[in-house]
């Protein structure tokens, strides 16, 4: 019996481009080495996706690479020597979506499903299959030797912070925390009216501010300036251990924002509440005495430098990029 011989394997670059229709089911497991076959092709193709070479030289479309575990691997752009950006999608959800930005210099940027930002594309893979300790996420170093700022240099950095917008903002980070202690960096959220961010264990935790322990209604999101998450992180990678699920390039002084002042974010509406954010132990943990002490201060709370709570109003979805504006 003669066996048929193997479609040769192509360059990446020497493929041709393949665009028969294909459903999520028949996309395959492992790389297709002899053809390109493109997300214009996948019936049930994000927008996102379609989107994801629009920032890139020629806006190259995307095409895929393989399954990763329960993970859907696209990619835009070349496979080295110049930018790309890689898509991954959850192939039983695909509203989790996680990206990564490729350099030509071989480093890059991006957050996986456990909310670690990564420098590196293995480590992101490497995240997809669920190898990144959750520690790394949620826990500041345990031997103690993580660097805080001191108070000279906090103060140092009070200047960028004030330089804020003040109606027109940017959402620069979305975290959403599925337990306790865990986080999750996402580039698209919905805000509801039940959970203020989908999947977000607001209304289980419970609060100490209410006669009957339950959630409090006026502490449902958690804002923090993202030039402060910034600087206290010091590590970019460390910015959604403060907890805060929307960081906003937006002044959050109570001058700027009082009790009721409504910010519209991407198709959603949200309100800034009355209830005070202050520092916590854990707080203290992950960014030091220093930070504790400087967000906590007269000035900090006059200018909100640990954050505000808010609620939803109208429901909707927010994302990386978007918009934050002052009604």
């Amino acid at each position: 019996m003669v066996s048929k011989p193997e479609t040769p394997a192509l360059r990446y670059d020497q493929r041709p481009d393949d665009n028969t229709p294909v459903n999520t089911v028949d996309l395959p497991a492992t790389p297709t080495r002899d053809r390109n076959i493109l997300a214009t092709a996948w019936i049930q193709a994000p927008s996102q996706l379609l989107e994801l070479g629009d920032g890139l030289s020629g806006q190259p479309g995307a095409t895929f690479k393989r399954r990763i575990g329960e993970w859907l691997l696209w990619r835009a752009g070349p496979a080295s020597g110049a930018d790309a950006c890689y898509w991954a999608g959850n192939a039983q959800d695909l509203g989790r979506q996680h990206t990564f930005r490729l350099f030509a210099d071989g480093s890059g940027q991006g957050s996986g499903p456990s909310g670690v930002h990564h420098r590196w594309f293995r480590t992101w893979k490497e995240d997809l299959l669920g190898r990144i300790p959750s520690s790394t996420v949620t826990e500041p170093d345990k031997a103690g030797s993580m660097v805080h700022l001191t108070t000279t240099e906090l103060e140092a950095g009070l200047a960028h912070v004030r330089e804020s917008p003040q109606n027109r903002g940017r959402v620069e980070l979305i975290v959403r925390r599925p337990a306790l202690g865990e986080r999750e960096v996402l580039e698209q959220v919905e805000l509801n009216m039940a959970e203020g961010v989908a999947g977000d264990t607001w209304n289980v935790r419970g609060s100490k501010r209410t006669d009957d322990g339950s959630s409090h209604p006026d502490m449902q999101l958690n804002l923090i300036n993202a030039r402060v998450a910034a600087l206290i992180a010091i590590d970019p990678d460390r910015r959604a251990l403060a907890g805060d699920q929307l960081h906003l390039d937006l002044d959050l002084s109570a001058a700027n924002l009082p009790a009721g002042t409504q910010l519209s974010l991407g198709s959603a509406v949200i309100e800034i509440t009355a209830q005070p954010h202050l520092g916590c132990a854990k707080f203290t943990q992950r960014f030091g005495l220093d930070a504790h002490r400087w967000v906590n201060s007269a000035l900090g709370r006059e200018l909100n430098l640990r954050g505000v709570n808010a609620r939803v109003v109208t429901p909707g979805i927010v994302s990386h990029g978007d918009t934050a504006v002052k009604l």
